[in-house]
């Protein structure tokens, strides 16, 4: 390994001229008049791509009608890719075109919110389920029109939705413990309505019998007697016959009044049965709207999430990007300090050259190759500029 010290490791030669106040602060105003036309540039590319994809979106769905008319075939496999588009780009311009045209149905005209310079991401964010509310917001003056207050208000929408998540599946907890109350009061319910049964038809069938003995009693035939014939022995006789007959009457109408009793009792527990069945027939509907809300908030949640967690990817790698530049461009030599420069350093600094080039040519060809990219209106870093004479 080689000591030496190199002319990145000695210390910064003093300054050789004065500070120039007139050329810095010309050269500063210069340069913030550039931005600001950069600024305005960017905006109108902003708003143009924009009204674009809505015309586009229109486009596409005009197509798409016509194609479903006159022709046959899958309009997603066969005509998108001969207008060199995917399916996912086609879904994002229509979106936004529907965005367009509900707001222009409802106000009857075009509003001013379509000229604001917003990312194409935040149009597709505003034309989804979850930002409905954030447009009805923007078109009824409750929020600004601005960057920060859109986003703050679509954040605001995302905890909403969790918070509703949540809620969705507590009730979905509490329905299932409903449905397994409800399923342990029918099981009572069913057990009872079979007990019921049960009795009815051995107390049927005891009663139907008691009948039956009855009717084929043989009636004692009555003993010939004399009318002045009085004995004591026909009078116990008779006594005998007539308690039985009672008895026997007593218990005809008991037994009746047990049937009565099964009956209305019978009735009770059908009554019961059917409300059950009311009951669970209810929470079953309720339970199929909820299950299908959730999926379709959970399937929002995910595609928001990937969105999110690319974005945040980006956005590390641009960071140590521009810290590392930033660094590299604080430390390039001076021109005094390149006058020491050898063969050798030369080369590196064509090396520097060339991989900055690759750089900048692959970071060209990704916004070429990906249309459907857009630019974000996230605060840029601010990399420090080295002036290198000459």
């Amino acid at each position: 390994m080689n000591n030496e010290l190199t002319l990145w490791d000695q210390p910064p030669a003093p300054a050789q001229t004065a500070f120039n106040w007139d050329e810095t602060f010309a050269e500063t105003k210069k340069l913030v008049e550039e931005d600001a036309e950069l600024t305005a540039t960017i905006d109108d590319a902003m708003v143009k791509r924009f009204h674009g994809r809505v015309k586009i979106g229109f486009n596409l769905m005009a197509l798409q009608k016509e194609h479903s008319k006159n022709r046959y075939g899958n309009f997603t496999t066969q005509v998108l890719p001969e207008l060199g588009i995917d399916p996912r780009f086609s879904q994002r311009c229509i979106s936004v075109a529907r965005l367009y045209q509900n707001s222009i149905a409802t106000h009857g005209s075009r509003l001013d919110l379509f000229d604001l310079p917003l990312s194409i991401r935040t149009w597709e964010t505003l034309a989804s389920h979850s930002g409905q509310t954030v447009v009805k917001q923007l078109e009824s003056g409750e929020i600004k029109p601005t960057q920060e207050d859109i986003k703050k208000a679509l954040e605001e929408e995302r905890a909403k939705a969790a918070a509703e998540k949540q809620r969705a599946e507590q009730l979905k907890q509490e329905l299932e413990a409903k449905e397994r109350e409800h399923s342990l009061f029918k099981e009572d319910a069913e057990y009872r309505e079979q007990t019921a049964k049960q009795m009815y038809t051995v107390q049927v069938q005891a009663l139907k019998q008691r009948v039956t003995e009855l009717e084929n009693k043989p009636v004692p035939q009555p003993e010939k007697v004399t009318v002045y014939e009085d004995t004591p022995e026909t009078k116990a006789k008779l006594s005998s016959l007539k308690a039985e007959n009672v008895s026997l009457e007593e218990q005809i109408e008991r037994m009746q009044g047990r049937l009565v009793d099964t009956a209305r009792e019978a009735e009770k527990y059908e009554r019961m049965f059917q409300q059950t069945r009311e009951a669970n027939s209810k929470y079953a509907e309720e339970n199929k709207r909820l299950s299908e809300e959730a999926k379709r908030r959970f399937i929002e949640s995910q595609i928001e999430l990937d969105q999110l967690r690319v974005r945040q990817e980006w956005r590390k790698i641009v960071e140590k990007f521009l810290e590392d530049i930033a660094g590299f461009m604080a430390k390039v030599p001076t021109l005094i300090d390149r006058e020491a420069f050898e063969s050798d350093d030369w080369s590196r600094y064509d090396q520097c050259v060339h991989v900055a080039e690759q750089a900048l040519n692959l970071l060209k060809s990704i916004r070429t190759a990906q249309s459907s990219h857009f630019i974000d209106a996230t605060p840029m870093v601010t990399v420090p500029a080295v002036f290198v004479e000459g």
